[in-house]
């Protein structure tokens, strides 16, 4: 019985060292991808997507990218997608159809209206050891002054496919990195002093707020992103800037330390 038992415990162990292998091999593999596009230019205006999909990554991380792509393009990841070139296709086709029903409506009988301009791209900016970051820039234009833009993306750790958020951050009120993060702002908008900053916004910025979008994580540091009208004004853009990893070391949580390889 006993010998029975030992050889269970020593399967056990085999099998947990084993998938620690698999998931550390995943973690560290260079994973490639491929660009791929859909596009559209009919009566109604011009529609397209660009996106950088994997090719060899492991399954988790693959859905996971999938779904943030479907999220971003404002559905969901059909259960009938067998690659993420079928997602993409499917999301496309919803989009479409929908500003086609909108552009309808603003045109009427006469087909009088303005030409619509839909464009969404998702570039995968940095894949490290670690993590794959990508980031989305989207454009839509349907009547009006003017059109609108989004800046958003998200990094993923590459093992589990967990989306890294502004959670693994520490202390983001505090002095030193408040500071940081001015100093970013006012590089973006060419000025000197905390005063002058703060005539560029739309709102306060004695304390600047995270941004929206999720902390992406690249080659040299860490990228922020606003959106437009997030804190300035349309003519402003969309504030971004780079704070270097040694620089946020003291406000990075053990997590986001692993994720950059500062603590084994």
């Amino acid at each position: 019985m006993g010998n029975i038992i030992r050889k269970h415990v020593l399967l056990a162990v085999m099998l947990f060292v084993q998938a620690c292998c698999i998931m550390a091999q995943n973690a560290t593999e260079m994973v490639t991808f491929k660009t791929d596009s859909l596009s559209l230019i009919d009566k109604t205006g011009e529609y397209k997507i660009v996106a950088d999909l994997p090719v060899n990554a492991n399954s988790i991380l693959t859905k996971a990218i999938g779904e943030f792509i479907a999220e971003e393009l404002g559905n969901g990841h059909p259960d009938n997608a067998n690659t993420l070139y079928d997602m993409m296709r499917h999301s496309f086709d919803l989009n479409v159809k929908a500003l086609h029903m909108e552009q309808q409506e603003i045109s009427g009988e006469d087909g009088d209206g303005p030409l619509f301009a839909w464009e969404s791209r998702f570039n995968a900016v940095c894949v490290a050891d670690n993590f794959v970051t990508y980031r989305h820039e989207g454009y839509i234009y349907t009547g009006g002054a003017h059109g609108l833009s989004s800046h958003t993306g998200m990094t993923f750790r590459k093992d589990d496919g967990r989306r890294i958020g502004w959670d693994l951050f520490l202390n983001t009120n505090a002095a030193g990195f408040q500071r940081l993060m001015k100093e970013g702002l006012k590089s973006y908008f060419n000025v000197d002093t905390d005063e002058e900053l703060n005539t560029c916004g739309l709102i306060d910025l004695t304390v600047v707020p995270l941004p929206a979008c999720s902390p992406l994580f690249t080659e040299k540091g860490v990228l922020f992103i606003y959106q437009q009208y997030e804190i300035a004004c349309y003519a402003a853009g969309a504030p971004e800037f780079v704070i270097p990893y040694e620089k946020l070391i003291p406000y990075l949580g053990i997590t986001a330390k692993k994720l950059i390889g500062v603590v084994p």
